[in-house]
């Protein structure tokens, strides 16, 4: 039972592996992009005319962090996208 769970636990690993070198770097750098960005932005807030709602301008930049997950996604499969943001 132990090396059972040893030898799921190293091929989990070694497909973790494959998995970050397959993806494309740049796909990677827009991802931590603009999640740094997002928040960065949180803490500063757009002044609308509205009173009873409050957005702040990580808004502004989270359509990047959706797109690259929805890519990755398209690409390499829901169980990698999870495996990535972990």
């Amino acid at each position: 039972m132990l090396s059972y769970v040893k030898h799921k636990i190293k091929r989990e690993f070694q497909e973790f592996v494959i998995l970050l070198k397959s993806v494309p770097s740049v796909l990677l750098s827009l991802f931590i992009l603009s999640i740094v960005l997002m928040n960065l932005l949180a803490n500063k807030s757009i002044d609308i005319p509205l009173d009873w709602l409050a957005l702040d301008c990580g808004i502004t930049v989270s359509w990047l962090t959706f797109m690259t997950m929805d890519i990755l996604t398209k690409h390499f499969g829901h169980k990698a996208a999870t495996a990535r943001t972990l």
